[in-house]
């Protein structure tokens, strides 16, 4: 449901001819994140979600922050170096949940289950339009969705297998028990019939 609003959304910023290789790449992103929701390879996915991004808005740097405590985890095709200050710059920006401009980056907050967890960092030689800003939200919007829907994902499937062994555990048991009480009841009853003759 919400990536059928937001397909339709998307479609409607992509609508121009001139921009067919753009809607495309609109398209490939949309696939990758409806894929990310059930993936079991999350970081590489991340990867590539980067990779289309950048290419999608033309940008020179793009990596993903996201809040790991005290500290930052990135995830980014390509090499970024911060120091600590600018560090804990991004970790205020993505607390605070606002856009950001730190140093030459801009920095959008991602929010997972309504919490500030996440920042998508950029650069570009020119400032972005204010449908591709728009467009970039709504792209950090369904991002936090699905990296949320795959946590639940994956736990639901953890869960899975763990009440699978519990199911094959309990019928082993039952089958143990079973063959184990029949057994001398066998011949406790063939005892009972010979006393009875």
């Amino acid at each position: 449901m919400i990536m059928q609003g937001t397909r339709q959304i998307l479609q409607i910023y992509s609508v121009s001819p001139e921009n067919t290789t753009k809607s495309d790449k609109t398209q490939d992103l949309l696939a990758l994140l409806d894929k990310m929701c059930s993936s079991a390879d999350l970081d590489n996915d991340i990867l590539g979600f980067l990779s289309l991004i950048t290419e999608l808005f033309e940008l020179k740097t793009c990596f993903l922050a996201f809040h790991g405590g005290n500290n930052l985890i990135f995830k980014s095709n390509n090499l970024i170096e911060l120091n600590k200050s600018q560090e804990q710059e991004i970790l205020s920006a993505i607390d605070q949940g606002q856009k950001s401009q730190i140093k030459n980056l801009e920095l959008l907050p991602i929010k997972i289950l309504n919490q500030n967890l996440a920042g998508l960092g950029f650069s570009r030689l020119n400032p972005l339009s204010e449908i591709e800003l728009e467009k970039l939200k709504i792209f950090c919007g369904i991002l936090g969705t699905t990296i949320k829907q795959n946590q639940i994902f994956n736990d639901l499937k953890t869960n899975n297998e763990k009440l699978l062994i519990n199911d094959k555990q309990k019928t082993e048991l039952i089958s143990t028990i079973s063959h184990e009480l029949r057994t001398p009841m066998a011949n406790i009853m063939g005892f009972a019939e010979l006393l009875l003759n």
